[in-house]
């Protein structure tokens, strides 16, 4: 009887042996079968090396909100749809982005839309969710009904670049704006941690507060300085853009430009110049 034995080498030495072995030894072995359960899914990177919010940072979402109840996501993504997974990742639902419905007295802002599909209902209003759920404050609190279901859990914008940031203004409804030599360039900060607005007009200072509710976004008691404007169409394009201020009701964050939006119309734009 022949036997297939080698003299002990190295490690690397007998398994190459073992192969060849198998290929000379076992030449009449029936096929394998392929395996009948797929493969594991590919193991998430640890809380360590990153978070699930910096990832969605780099994916460009705009919004994020994950289950209290229940393992659920649902994001907002920068080509403005919706995106929501079930637990267990049963169901994926795509919809656009609908106009938000802002409710005033209650800070609630509500998005509907109904597909051949799927009825989707979010709400997010600003009672605050325990920061634990989210492990990134500030987060609000989410409601998502899906097809008579509902959900709860907290969500948070994606704004690192929204807070803090001088945002340099680049145009007013499609027109881009005026400069002038030696005059304050138009542009906004805001503070998070008092939820005010500073900025310049390009003649005057600008003042004031928002309200942030998941992409929903109020501008209250903006004022300026009253310093006058030499130039008169300076004077002009602070007006518009004290009016863009006061009538937004949305903002979308790409990349470094931050646009405002009346319901569905772009009405101001500005880019991001540095982080503070």
């Amino acid at each position: 009887m022949h036997h297939c034995f080698g003299s002990p080498v190295s490690r690397h030495a007998v398994y190459a042996a073992a192969v060849l072995l198998t290929a000379g030894c076992a030449t009449n072995a029936k096929p394998s079968r392929p395996p009948t359960t797929p493969p594991a899914p590919p193991t998430a990177p640890s809380a360590s090396l990153t978070s699930p919010w910096d990832d969605a940072r780099v994916r460009g979402i705009e919004f994020r909100a994950v289950g209290s109840d229940a393992a659920w996501i649902l994001e907002r993504e920068a080509v403005q749809q919706w995106h929501f997974t079930t637990p267990n990742n049963t169901t994926n639902v795509w919809t656009p982005v609908p106009p938000p419905m802002l409710d005033t007295p209650s800070g609630q802002t509500t998005y509907h839309v109904k597909t051949p599909t799927h009825d989707l209902t979010i709400q997010i209003d600003t009672s605050t969710c325990p920061a634990a759920a989210l492990h990134e404050p500030p987060t609000q609190t989410v409601t998502v009904q899906l097809d008579g279901k509902t959900y709860h859990g907290c969500g948070r914008p994606i704004a690192a670049l929204l807070t803090n940031t001088y945002w340099k203004l680049l145009d007013l409804d499609g027109h881009p704006i005026l400069a002038r030599p030696k005059v304050p360039n138009p542009h906004l900060q805001l503070s998070p941690e008092d939820t005010r607005l500073l900025g310049s007009t390009g003649c005057n200072s600008l003042l004031g507060h928002y309200t942030l509710t998941g992409d929903a976004i109020q501008f209250g008691a903006v004022a300026t300085t009253k310093m006058a404007c030499a130039d008169p169409d300076l004077a002009h394009q602070e007006q518009r853009l004290v009016h863009a201020l006061t009538t937004a009701t949305r903002l979308a964050i790409s990349v470094d430009t931050l646009a405002l939006y009346h319901e569905t119309r772009p009405i101001a734009r500005f880019v991001a110049v540095y982080l503070r």
